[in-house]
């Protein structure tokens, strides 16, 4: 955690260096030299490790390197989760020679930036007299483009998720979980009598157990979780509150959305947090079950009841941070009935060790893969001047390039909404950015100086963030009117529902309706989840889930052509340290799948 022991690890891995005497001090070489700028210049103006290092990135992600902008988050911006940031590190390796680190920390490796800093770490001969190559940061305005065509799209991998067929449970080894006499264990009910089942069948094997009421407040849940635990060992949990049937999400209101969310994923959050030391070896367990339609959503008819969709992100993700523990979240048709639930859960916790997303169609047991598919030829939203476009997140880095395409390719009307303020023209600070960021760095460290504060590199990157979210909201506005469009930017706080409504009134007032809704509206704060306090989770979770909730809400009357959430492979596969943010992408996966 000091510079004496990042040196340190310096001979640690180069002894050789240890013998070497101190060179005599070179000549001052200006920081700026060295500095590699956030903006993607034309590929010839890469030194060859960044052009080789966008290569392998564009290989292992299939996003094209015009897109691959040096300082976007490889996570929050550009989807890559920490297993395909691990395969790219293993082919910059290979690339580059450089030997295998059983050290190495991913996180602290967030952006390309820092990739390609890495590979100088490990291989500073590839350094053209001893800097690496300087890149220009200018970006051309952009303007109006011809819409790509189908075939351009689909030169992007395009892998959809899907129901395949799971052998019988007949045909799968044991798990290694035993229910029995030494069980105990601990069952969430729902209202409709699969947990009363699955207590009786349990309580025929002699096991303990504990029935837990998710409609409690959370508190004494955790209480009633962690007295139980102190009591004894907990082998497992089934998690049965997302089998309940829902309303329709436009007969909701806000409050009834986030009580809904409580006792199925946030109460399960609680829950499992408060077991985290005890859930967490071989023979344990974690069973969800809910009632998606048997497909998870992916079948024809969409999510049946959407919002078990956040637990069952929460379960892979719980998955990812516990290995050992047998984690499944098991999928039901509507009509089954009662004792078919619980015999079926029951079985699933003690084979089939091999899959964690598992559902029951007819006789069928699925599970789900991914295909490549590619876009298919129906007819398309027509882009032009007329069209409107709501966009949330609308300050992120990676968004705000979405919203210059957007706008090039139709001149179209733009609601832009993010928490950052409305930014101002000709800020100076901006400016700056936009010229010179190390000048821009130089110029906060001495304001901090002067302010008598310490001038960490935590508080000049914060401050540096936020710049570069208002650089970026200003960048999306001036995107929209250079191509001849309509910007209208709204500071909004998206958990605000009668924020979010102003912003829709006035849409449906000058228009009348929204072509596309796209909410890319969201933040990611990787921690374990024993780490993970209450309002960091309800933070990661309701920017994404309220506010997609609260647009739909807000926009019942209008017409709305299209629908896009940005989700993440977090909520496909789950991602360590991340329940939060895989739990609710998942979520919105599912409410995308029910608006079929």
């Amino acid at each position: 955690a000091t510079l004496e022991k990042v040196i340190g690890f310096v001979y640690e891995m180069r002894p050789d260096l240890g013998n070497q005497k101190v060179a005599a001090e070179p000549e001052a070489v200006s920081e700026t030299a060295v500095d590699t700028p956030p903006s993607t210049p034309d590929a010839g103006s890469f030194d060859a490790v960044t052009a080789k290092v966008l290569e392998i990135v564009a290989k292992q992600t299939g996003y094209p390197p015009d897109m691959l902008e040096l300082d976007l988050d490889l996570e929050a911006d550009l989807g890559i989760d920490t297993v395909k940031q691990a395969e790219t590190f293993a082919a910059i390796r290979s690339e580059f020679d450089i030997p295998r680190r059983d050290d190495l920390a991913l996180r602290d490796y967030t952006t390309l930036e820092k990739v390609i800093g890495f590979v100088y770490e490990m291989r500073p001969d590839l350094k053209v007299d001893g800097v690496m190559g300087e890149v220009a940061g200018v970006v051309p305005a952009p303007t109006r483009i011809t819409p790509s065509s189908l075939e351009n799209a689909n030169r992007v991998p395009r892998r959809m998720p899907v129901a395949v067929l799971r052998p019988a449970l007949a045909w799968c080894k044991p798990t290694g979980v035993t229910l029995g006499a030494d069980s105990r264990v601990l069952v969430a009910l729902d209202q409709g009598g699969v947990g009363k089942a699955v207590i009786s069948r349990l309580e025929k094997r002699g096991a303990t157990v504990l029935a837990l009421d998710v409609a409690r407040p959370t508190a004494e849940l955790v209480t009633q979780v962690t007295a139980w635990r102190h009591a004894g060992a907990i082998q497992g949990v089934y998690w049965l509150a997302a089998l309940d049937a829902e309303p329709d999400l436009m007969e909701l209101d806000l409050a009834a959305w986030r009580e809904l969310n409580r006792q199925r994923s946030k109460n399960l959050y609680a829950t499992m947090r408060a077991l985290y030391d005890v859930v967490n070896q071989p023979g344990t367990f974690l069973v969800t079950a809910t009632r998606l339609g048997g497909q998870h959503g992916y079948g024809a008819a969409g999510a049946a009841a959407p919002l078990g969709g956040a637990v069952v992100g929460f379960a892979k993700a719980y998955k990812r941070e516990r290995p050992d523990v047998l984690v499944k979240a098991v999928d039901f048709e509507l009509s089954r009935k009662t004792a078919v639930f619980a015999d079926a859960l029951l079985a699933e916790t003690e084979t089939d060790p091999g899959a964690v997303e598992v559902g029951y169609v007819g006789e069928q047991r699925v599970a789900i893969g991914l295909q490549e598919r590619p876009l298919p030829d129906t007819p398309a939203l027509t882009l032009d001047e007329h069209t409107v476009f709501v966009v949330t997140g609308a300050a992120g880095g990676i968004t705000s390039a979405i919203v210059a395409d957007l706008a090039a390719a139709s001149g179209g009307i733009f609601y832009l909404l993010d928490l950052v303020a409305v930014p101002t023209r000709h800020d100076a600070q901006v400016q700056l950015f936009r010229s010179d960021k190390e000048a821009l760095k130089q110029q906060l460290i001495a304001a901090a100086k002067a302010a008598g504060e310490r001038p960490t590199p935590a508080l000049i990157e914060k401050q540096l963030l936020a710049i570069e979210r208002t650089e970026a909201a200003l960048r999306a506005i001036e995107a929209v009117e250079a191509a001849g469009g309509t910007a209208h930017y709204h500071s909004v706080n998206l958990l605000d529902g009668e924020a979010v409504t102003a912003v829709i009134a006035d849409i449906r007032t000058r228009y009348g309706k929204i072509d596309a809704l796209v909410h890319a509206g969201g933040l990611e704060i990787s921690r374990s989840l024993d780490k993970k306090e209450a309002r960091e989770f309800d933070l990661v979770f309701d920017v994404k889930a309220d506010g997609f909730f609260n647009l739909l809400r807000a926009a019942h009357d209008l017409p709305i052509a299209a629908t896009v959430v940005f989700s993440s492979v977090a909520g496909r596969f789950g991602n360590n340290g991340q329940t939060d943010y895989s739990a609710a992408n998942d979520l919105l996966c599912k409410v995308t799948s029910s608006l079929r």
